[in-house]
Formats: C-alpha cells, sequence, structure tokens
C-alpha cells in the first residue's frame, strides 16, 4: 500500500517549478492530481482543505526551493540511550 497522499505529493512536485516562479513561499492546497489554490498562511489553505475536504485527506505544502530537514536530537538521543539501533 502506498502513501495516503502519494498523488498528492506527486502532484506538487510536478507544479513546483512553476509554483516557485508565481506562489514562492506560499501554501498549496493541493487534492488528487489538482491545486486548490495558494494562501498566504497555512492556516487558510488548511481551512479551506478542511472545509472542502473533510474527511478525505488533502496535502498542505509550503512552496519552498529546498524542503527543510526535520531533527529530533531528544528522539535520537532515548534510542541510542535505549540501546535500539537502526
Amino acid at each position: 500500500m502506498g502513501h495516503v497522499l502519494a498523488e498528492e505529493i506527486a502532484t506538487y512536485e510536478r507544479l513546483k517549478p512553476r509554483l516557485l516562479e508565481t506562489d514562492r513561499e506560499k501554501f498549496a492546497l493541493i487534492k488528487g492530481g489538482d491545486l486548490i489554490g495558494t494562501f498566504l498562511s497555512f492556516e487558510d489553505a488548511y481551512a479551506v482543505g478542511l472545509r472542502r475536504f473533510w474527511p478525505e485527506p488533502f496535502l498542505v505544502r509550503q512552496v519552498l526551493e529546498h524542503e527543510p530537514v526535520a531533527s529530533f536530537p531528544a528522539l535520537s538521543t532515548w534510542v541510542s540511550g535505549a540501546g535500539i539501533h537502526s
């Protein structure tokens, strides 16, 4: 079974070059293969997504050239301290 948002993620990646030109740093709302719109804040995009698509999944992603990398040092410390190795 694939990722629940696989189609939305693929749509974002396909549209990303154009979005970087026209809507950089805005928040894209994507459902299936469609760009629903771009918004100035995550909250606005998320609110529209909830009103239109709840309870189905949808994607809100900020239009950035490079995706930020998440780091969870507390989890890493706990995992290594617990003797769990990947």
